[in-house]
């Protein structure tokens, strides 16, 4: 069993930086830009972008947006996020950010807000010993990673922490030790998602709902894993239509209180297929699993569609 720990993870640094670049901020707007080019310190409007994401977002209006305008490397520590915000980058846009420590990215938001973070690369650098996350999500009514790349980190490319909404789409994440850890009552939906190359690549738990579909599952450890971890909470997953190949185990439920279900999905080439070790694992009759070392280890429980 996996030990999952919520506690809040609210980089001190961090602190001081937001707060610094909000006292140096005269006035917010609803839209602010950044550039390799760029200048900290300005008005981050498109003419006179600024250098970094923490000084464009210490600028803007909440429900606001933060564009990148061109490819570089726009965060070197964690950047806090409290507030309704969406941080893009244009299209063909190269947008990085590269924490040396901590966390890429800290979502800290009210209960009313909702942050979108769309089209960016979070890459931990090589050698790094600190613990790391790619995105720590803590708190606010929603999260939406779309269009993202997520690579490298030695703890969790992607955090959650408490009881949100949370939606990811279009997204990489691989070379984690957990790919994306639901560690909190989220509700969550997963859609043309990759996790590859990482220890565990979708842990839900702690009383996470989540669903995945359209979704490669590849290269990990275990692929995907309903564990609720104590007997007071449960977990749920629910995957339809994705491929589950070159894994450990391919889906595997654990602990009594874990339910997962697995719909019109193909699990094939991994060393288990479908492993209920504890919970229930339920299946339609529409999977393909075959072609593993063992195709079904323990009792797959048959539902209908209705």
């Amino acid at each position: 069993m996996i030990r999952m720990v919520r506690r809040r993870l609210l980089p001190t640094t961090t602190i001081g930086l937001a707060l610094g670049l909000l006292a140096a901020s005269a006035a917010a707007a609803p839209d602010t830009y950044v550039s390799a080019l760029g200048r900290d310190g300005g008005s981050c409007t498109r003419l006179r972008p600024c250098r970094t994401f923490a000084a464009a977002l210490a600028a803007t209006d909440p429900a606001g947006t933060v564009l990148a305008l061109d490819s570089g490397t726009f965060s070197t520590s964690s950047l806090l996020i409290n507030q309704s915000v969406t941080i893009a980058a244009e299209p063909g846009v190269r947008a990085v950010l590269r924490p040396t420590s901590d966390s890429a990215v800290y979502v800290d938001g009210g209960a009313s807000d909702v942050v979108v973070l769309r089209g960016l690369t979070f890459i931990a650098p090589p050698g790094i010993a600190t613990p790391s996350n790619g995105i720590i999500y803590n708190s606010a009514e929603a999260l939406y990673v779309e269009h993202c790349t997520i690579i490298g980190f030695p703890t969790k490319g992607l955090l959650v922490l408490d009881h949100n909404g949370l939606v990811v789409r279009d997204t990489v994440v691989r070379g984690a030790r957990v790919g994306i850890s639901l560690d909190g009552p989220v509700h969550a939906a997963l859609d043309n998602v990759t996790i590859a190359d990482s220890e565990f690549g979708l842990l839900s738990g702690l009383g996470a709902q989540a669903s995945i579909r359209n979704s490669l599952i590849t290269g990990n450890g275990i692929g995907l894993l309903a564990d609720a971890g104590f007997e007071t909470v449960t977990a749920e997953l629910s995957i339809e239509n994705c491929l589950i190949t070159h894994n450990q185990t391919g889906v595997e439920v654990r602990t009594a209180n874990s339910t997962g279900r697995l719909s019109n999905s193909t699990v094939t080439n991994n060393g288990v297929g479908a492993h209920a070790s504890g919970g229930v694992l339920e299946t339609r009759g529409n999977n393909t699993i075959r072609g593993n070392g063992t195709n079904v280890s323990g009792t797959l429980t048959p539902v209908s569609g209705e």
